[in-house]
């Protein structure tokens, strides 16, 4: 997802000890323009990135009422932008495509307009009120229905998907036959 954007990839690892992720993301902070870390951002005991950025650096924000990818955190150490990414894969992707896709194509200077078109609801899709949902979404020329795999760490609702249906936090879900916004990866 990142090479589709443009830059160039350096993967580091680093265990779930808050010592270790500390000094990677330190180092890090010196050689690359922007990180970007999965997992370790929940608020169980072993999830260490949010508080080792916070320790270098500033945390920005930790947790969004968004679905999937509600523990997703931004922050800064020594001007690096830091998007902190759950460590599940389709939030993780969510996430991405919410947050960090548009950021990596303004630092390139480069104007950002993901595919957006109409469609008819196929089926009625439930939402809570106060959270936007990324629904995972197959659409064709007509219509869009939600991919039914539930979880956010389901791949395969991801492989089945060709696109999102973005339901607002000011809208609780969405009725069959409504014509809805998509957005197509």
């Amino acid at each position: 997802m990142i090479k589709s954007c443009g830059v160039h990839v350096d993967v580091v690892s680093a265990k779930d000890i808050f010592e270790e992720v500390k000094k990677t993301l330190l180092d890090s902070s010196k050689d690359y323009d922007l990180i970007i870390t999965t997992g370790g951002t929940a608020i169980s005991k072993g999830d260490v990135v949010v508080d080792a950025v916070d320790s270098i650096g500033d945390v920005l924000f930790h947790g969004v009422a968004l679905r999937p990818g509600k523990p997703v955190g931004f922050g800064i150490i020594a001007n690096t932008p830091v998007f902190m990414l759950s460590g599940y894969p389709v939030a993780a992707m969510g996430q991405f495509d919410a947050l960090v896709r548009n950021f990596l194509f303004k630092m390139q200077n480069i104007e950002f307009n993901p595919r957006k078109e109409k469609r008819r609801a196929d089926v009625k899709i439930y939402s809570n009120l106060g959270r936007t949902d990324f629904i995972r979404s197959y659409a064709d020329d007509d219509k869009v229905k939600a991919v039914l795999s539930r979880g956010s760490g389901i791949l395969r609702s991801m492989i089945e998907a060709n696109s999102y249906i973005i339901v607002d936090e000011n809208q609780e879900g969405i009725s069959k036959d409504e014509i809805v916004d998509v957005v197509f990866f």
